[in-house]
């Protein structure tokens, strides 16, 4: 008979999956549906950037709330409530009419649900501590390519059947994972907190954990990779690149995604072998020095540019692996749920900082800039968590 914790692997790792693809089938065309829904062009900006703030906004606070709850009640019931509640919330968007219902649901969206976040952290508590980080590893690899594959998904049936038949398919891919999980995933390990501290209390201990403190500290920097970027790439490209075809530049904006899908295991091996601390140093730096570069003369055309995005990529991949192996193994089992909670609250909190501030940075010192700027807030990153780490840590 299959061991529990595999078919649990393989299960979670395909609803991941699915989560991942439906998630970016929609969100690179939420600003087209908000045309479709009546906004002008002169209020576009204003309009997408509220709407996605109010998703990331309610998932700050909230996702480390529900992993408390799965830490007292446990973390199976968690993902189904937010399976269940992301299925209604892609059904209500096909048919809202008005752009204050598109940032009501969005907003609802990172309220009420945190499927993968308690799909990593019911793996994390249900699988052999010696197998966790890995298993977690592949979960993150799911998920990256769940992303990968979501935007050219998501274009085809947008061009074919409507962004509103999109998000109707999007529901019925979470409703069958939703399915999937009811009927094959175990729970067994169903560890139960007795804390009784508010949200904020639960904050206030992982920020003054020195096992946590260094973890958060890491997501929330790695997360500016991503946040950074990805508002001014495209722009980028089309400057350096003599009027690329999009699916090239398509390719290249998926190049950080693709790094997490290759890499994510093979990151986590290796910290079991050197220490995940040693990683991660590794992936702050590696990731301030070849972003850097990014802004450089040698990386001047697509094809050098293309090269260098990458080997920062596959340094910023290293980060989620290992700060999600360090959970594994450092923070108590009545404590994970909150603790994976919290890292994807960090990741939320450092896309948003760092999305606001690309775009003020690209507007006051141009496009390269952005790159420098991140360039240095992870190399700063490694000074500052090496502070935050002590000997004793960093031989994990």
């Amino acid at each position: 008979m299959r061991r529990y914790y595999k078919t649990n692997l393989l299960i979670l790792c395909t609803t991941i999956f699915l989560a991942g693809a439906s998630w970016n089938q929609i969100v690179p065309y939420l600003s087209l549906f908000l045309k479709d829904l009546g906004v002008s062009d002169k209020s576009l900006v204003s309009w997408t950037y509220f709407v996605f703030t109010m998703q990331a906004t309610a998932g700050i606070v909230c996702q480390p709330f529900w992993g408390k709850v799965g830490d007292a009640h446990g973390r199976k019931p968690m993902v189904l409530r937010a399976g269940v509640c992301l299925v209604f919330i892609y059904i209500f968007m096909s048919i809202c009419r008005a752009p204050w219902q598109l940032a009501l649901l969005r907003f609802l969206n990172g309220a009420l649900t945190g499927f993968v976040p308690g799909s990593i952290a019911l793996i994390a508590t249900n699988t052999p501590k010696r197998y966790a980080p890995g298993y977690v590893a592949l979960a993150q690899a799911a998920m990256a390519a769940g992303l990968i594959l979501g935007p050219a998904y998501g274009g085809f049936l947008a061009e074919m059947f409507g962004y509103r038949v999109s998000m109707r398919i999007a529901a019925c891919a979470i409703f069958f994972s939703v399915l999937l999980v009811v009927f094959f995933v175990r729970e067994p390990n169903k560890t139960r907190s007795e804390d009784k501290t508010s949200l904020w209390q639960d904050f206030a201990t992982a920020f003054k954990s020195k096992i946590m403190l260094p973890i958060f500290f890491t997501v929330w920097v790695a997360a500016m990779f991503s946040g950074g970027t990805i508002p001014v790439i495209t722009l980028y490209l089309k400057g350096i690149g003599n009027n690329a075809p999009g699916w090239l530049i398509g390719i290249i904006f998926a190049l950080p995604a693709i790094a997490v899908f290759l890499t994510a295991r093979r990151w986590t091996a290796l910290g079991e072998n050197i220490g995940y601390y040693k990683v991660i140093f590794a992936s702050l730096l590696g990731t301030g020095i070849f972003t850097a570069i990014l802004a450089t003369p040698a990386a001047g055309n697509l094809w050098s540019f293309s090269l260098f995005f990458f080997v920062a990529g596959v340094f910023c991949a290293a980060a989620q692996p290992a700060t999600s192996a360090l959970i594994c193994l450092r923070v108590e089992d009545t404590f994970q749920g909150r603790a994976y909670g919290i890292q994807h609250a960090s990741s939320t909190f450092g896309t948003l900082v760092m999305t606001a501030l690309s775009g003020v940075i690209a507007a006051g010192a141009g496009l390269k800039a952005v790159f420098v700027f991140i360039g240095a807030v992870f190399t700063l990153g490694f000074f500052i968590l090496g502070h935050l780490t002590g000997n004793g840590e960093r031989q994990y």
